[in-house]
């Protein structure tokens, strides 16, 4: 039997297995005053399971299930929704509110909490556990969108997305405003619990991580995906202002943010690094608050290294320090003027002082043609080195000189027929057009390469070169 499957023919007494525990004495639920009945008549200290048969519907009338405290009760979802049906926020409006042990498990929802205090379907003051069910669509007009935890939250599968909170710009933790523990786990081939698509209207898009009442907040990540959340101000994915321990395989990245998409730092907070970091499978966007440069994390030189870290702000990057721990740096950046020129020259980013000039793919302004970089201290040839010497930026610039002009062509007649074209190359500082020779191409006739620079005639900004083909009469 699967878990969390009930056996076959039995509606109101089954054999339920969760987690590998067997379940004989198991309820059925219907009703929103009926499960709380159900709920309050279990004994203390003793593991129950509920099985919804139906929907779980509250009426307007009603008020958040409770787990009182000392009662461990396991709710088996088991394909049904538990809804708290409000259409506009109200005081006391979660769906859930758990002062002992709650399990949500088999598919199912949780869903139309909208409360205008914290905890959008479940204030969390005990424990916690979800288990392949989904939290959606439900609203908190201050913290926590889905779940306001000061207890312990075990999330290793289902969804929690969908879900907001804050209005205006205040209210933090689109899904879970933490105060308490939570572990968000994984294991080889699954990804854990997934936590996207979340709202909130300050910090923490999916988690914010906080310290309140004197309690100082820890996230163990060793498994989920975190991607897709929003914040309006900072951490898209996770707002760190508590204790953030990971390993294994945990992915945040693809959220969204105007500070810190993914992760946000608080300044002097750490990444903890507990056990094995899995840099192939586990990616963590990182931004440090005001990019202060240096260690972000602890214990990634026994466990792991950078390689699964990557810096939100383009400027900046992760590298090992001599512990081996992901130290941010700031890049440097050279970048291209075109000085009237057109088109683009891609910026050069560097973890030294130091890059070596690229070839001009500027467009030259019209009658133009590209004599070299202006770095501020000296004229530069593509090839050569360029260096920063205070902070980290340099904007290099294009410099054009008149470019080549036809002025005239004449024709000489000695066996062959002999064009002569001249051309007005500007001087240019190491520049030889000794060398210099024109490829002409002419139909059915014998083509060459006039290599001989015939400097006599003059113009009157300087000399014009002639370039003769000849072709055979």
């Amino acid at each position: 039997m699967r878990a969390g499957e009930i056996t076959a023919g039995m509606r109101y007494t089954a054999s339920v297995t969760v987690d590998g525990e067997t379940y004989t004495d198991v309820k059925t639920s219907s009703y929103w005053k009926e499960l709380q009945e159900e709920i309050n008549s279990k004994p203390d200290g003793q593991m129950i399971l509920i099985v919804l048969d139906h929907d779980v519907v509250a009426d307007a009338d009603d008020v958040p299930l409770v787990i009182p405290e000392n009662k461990h009760i396991i709710l088996m979802l088991d394909g049904h929704t538990v809804d708290r049906n409000l259409t506009e926020p109200a005081a006391n409006g979660s769906v859930f509110t758990v002062n002992g042990t709650l399990t949500l498990t088999g598919e199912g929802v949780v869903t139309g909490g909208k409360n205008t205090e914290n905890g959008g379907a479940i204030v969390n003051n005990g424990t916690l556990k979800l288990n392949g069910s989904t939290i959606s669509g439900n609203v908190s007009l201050k913290d926590g969108g889905a779940i306001y935890n000061s207890g312990v939250l075990n999330f290793d599968g289902g969804e929690i997305s969908g879900n907001s909170a804050g209005i205006g710009t205040s209210g933090s933790g689109g899904a879970i405003y933490n105060s308490g523990t939570i572990n968000i786990t994984g294991s080889s081939g699954s990804v854990g619990g997934i936590i996207q698509n979340n709202t909130a209207a300050s910090h923490g898009g999916a988690i914010y991580l906080g310290t309140k009442d004197g309690k100082t907040a820890t996230l163990n990540l060793s498994g989920g995906q975190i991607a897709g959340n929003t914040a309006n101000n900072q951490g898209g994915g996770i707002l760190v202002n508590g204790i953030l321990n990971v390993s294994g395989r945990p992915l945040v990245k693809g959220n969204t943010a105007p500070n810190g998409s993914n992760i946000y730092l608080r300044p002097d907070v750490l990444i903890n690094v507990t056990d094995y970091f899995e840099r192939h499978g586990g990616q963590l966007g990182v931004t440090r608050e005001n990019n202060a440069v240096g260690p972000i994390t602890a214990g990634l030189g026994t466990y792991g290294r950078p390689d699964g870290f990557s810096s939100d702000n383009p400027d900046y990057f992760f590298a090992a320090d001599d512990s081996g721990e992901a130290s941010l740096g700031q890049y440097y950046v050279f970048s291209f003027d075109a000085n009237g020129g057109s088109s683009e020259q891609a910026p050069i980013r560097s973890t030294t002082a130091e890059a070596e000039l690229p070839d001009c793919t500027f467009k030259a302004p019209q009658g133009k043609a590209f004599k070299a970089w202006n770095d501020g201290s000296a004229y530069r040839q593509p090839g050569d080195t360029v260096t920063i010497g205070t902070g980290h930026t340099l904007t290099i610039t294009a410099v054009w000189v008149d470019g080549p002009e036809f002025m005239k062509m004449s024709l000489s007649l000695s066996g062959q027929i002999g064009v002569n074209f001249c051309m007005d190359l500007p001087e240019v500082d190491g520049v030889d057009y000794t060398n210099s020779r024109m490829t002409f191409s002419v139909p059915h006739g014998t083509v060459t390469e006039w290599d001989e620079i015939d400097p006599n005639d003059k113009s009157e900004n300087g000399t014009y070169y002639r370039f003769t083909c000849r072709i055979n009469s």
